[in-house]
């Protein structure tokens, strides 16, 4: 079989959640003061993206659309690479696997995703990106469709919901990483899962991951 891995961008490659809290308390007009975006970086990582954008959006201000920005000064501008991750993709492509970045974001973002990859020299590593056409469909959804899609054989995902959609749905899934993140820990008594489902592993980061996805290879 040939191997496929689904890639999640923000959580897995990029640290995204400190430029995304400093761009949402600007549309919020909150203080743009490091004490203030701690605090409110801090307060809220036990949230999810889609549970942090939902708490802060109000009938005036739609997190969700104002987000979907490719503007220079968006969230999206303003990642920085988690450790390994380079040396993770290397991996999974020396293994012969095809790299697949499926993004919740939407193709009104791609170029500003595409720039942070070349930015970081990631894009040579990714064979395709995958990113929402419509905003109003909800992220697992969205995951877990383009998985079956593909025929995914590996997944790495930083959100509970969306990797458990994908393992859940997707007959070809062999393995499914969950990578910690503070808004992922909640979600620790939950990985006993019903057989159907594709084994869900959580581990340290997405080069451990991928350690382990090219280790134990079928």
């Amino acid at each position: 079989m040939i191997k496929k891995a689904l890639i999640d961008n923000d959580g897995i490659l990029f640290e995204h959640r400190r430029g995304m809290i400093k761009y949402i308390a600007k549309i919020l007009n909150k203080p743009l003061t490091e004490r203030f975006l701690d605090h409110f970086y801090q307060t809220t990582l036990s949230m999810d993206d889609g549970e942090l954008i939902n708490a802060f959006s109000s009938p005036g201000k739609n997190l969700h659309q104002l987000l979907n920005s490719d503007s220079h000064d968006s969230f999206a501008a303003d990642v920085t690479i988690y450790e390994k991750v380079r040396e993770g993709l290397v991996l999974l492509k020396q293994s012969g696997f095809i790299t697949y970045l499926v993004t919740a974001r939407t193709e009104r973002m791609r170029e500003i995703t595409k720039d942070a990859l070349v930015r970081h020299h990631l894009i040579g590593y990714i064979d395709v990106i995958f990113m929402r056409q419509d905003i109003n469909m909800s992220s697992p959804d969205f995951k877990s469709e383009t998985a079956v899609a593909i025929g995914i054989t590996h997944a790495f995902e930083d959100t509970f919901l969306n990797l458990a959609a994908v393992a859940e749905k997707c007959p070809s899934l062999q393995k499914a990483y969950l990578v910690n993140q503070p808004w992922n820990k909640k979600h620790e008594e939950d990985e006993l899962y019903p057989t159907h489902y594709a084994p869900i592993e959580r581990m340290e980061s997405f080069h451990h991951a991928a350690l382990d996805a090219v280790a134990t290879l079928k």
